[in-house]
């Protein structure tokens, strides 16, 4: 699915996250602009229904949207790639620290040890060097808003 940082109200409650999850992944987003963000995304959570047509063409007009206004760098990765698949990575780093979360099916891992920061750097690398241009990755995400907004 598309990270809580980038994902529009609507999307997080076709999640059925309770309304008080939903109010503080809203509020996070404030970091948008702000911080330095660069979502890497597998083309396949553009074409997971969640919410319906209209709800998914909103999402993918929104990831967009922030990637056209340069407010956050988009790359996704292509269904020929064959990275990246094992869950999610993220990654932040502030003042030379970096901290690390990895979420998998078996469990989510917090942590600033310097060889999973290593790991999870060359990881990243890996995904991203498999991963479409950015200009490429904004047209992939308006073809599919456009897709979803003929079934809607």
């Amino acid at each position: 699915m598309f990270p809580g940082l980038l994902q529009t109200e609507n999307y997080a409650r076709a999640l059925g996250e309770p309304e008080s999850a939903v109010d503080q992944r809203m509020q996070r987003k404030q970091v948008i602009g702000k911080a330095k963000i660069t979502a890497i995304l597998n083309y396949a959570v553009f074409d997971l229904d969640i919410g319906g047509p209209a709800v998914m063409a909103e999402q993918c007009g929104y990831v967009a949207d922030l990637a056209e206004k340069h407010l956050i760098y988009l790359h996704v990765v292509p269904d020929t790639a064959r990275v990246g698949l094992g869950g999610a990575l993220t990654i932040a780093t502030r003042n030379g620290h970096s901290t690390v979360s990895l979420t998998t099916t078996v469990r989510d891992i917090t942590s600033t040890a310097p060889d999973l920061v290593d790991d999870a750097l060359a990881g990243y690398d890996r995904i991203l060097g498999a991963a479409l241009p950015a200009v490429e990755s904004v047209e992939f995400a308006r073809r599919r808003e456009a897709a979803w907004k003929e079934r809607s």
